[in-house]
């Protein structure tokens, strides 16, 4: 099946990803479409989609308003990348920092993401 295609992509981040010999880094980018409502419901869903990385594809959150449902679907992505091969060989970071500047909740992660000791993380 072909990878789902995201409608209006409303935003962007972009990671930096380190060569396996610490060289060069290639962008990979998570993006992330403008909420909808979901057909015959009164919920928002949003889709995201994560390239070039070893977890990567799409996926999606549902939320009582566009916000929720846009913020959920950060959570999920944030989830998706904090346990990818990748981010776990410390490859994978944001403005230099291993902390990927999406929401996550930290109980799920313990303490794998650095410089975090609170329940939910920016």
């Amino acid at each position: 099946m072909p990878p789902l295609r995201l409608r209006r992509i409303v935003v962007q981040r972009t990671l930096s990803l380190a060569s396996e010999r610490g060289a060069d880094a290639k962008n990979v980018v998570v993006s992330f479409s403008c909420p909808v409502r979901a057909t015959g419901t009164r919920d928002f869903v949003c889709h995201y989609r994560i390239e070039d990385l070893s977890c990567q594809g799409t996926g999606m959150a549902m939320g009582v308003d566009s916000v929720q449902a846009l913020f959920l679907a950060m959570a999920n992505a944030a989830s998706v990348l904090y346990t990818c091969e990748e981010f776990k060989a410390g490859r994978l970071s944001f403005l230099e920092e291993q902390n990927l500047g999406l929401p996550a909740f930290n109980d799920t992660f313990g303490d794998s993401i650095p410089g975090t000791k609170t329940l939910f993380i920016v």
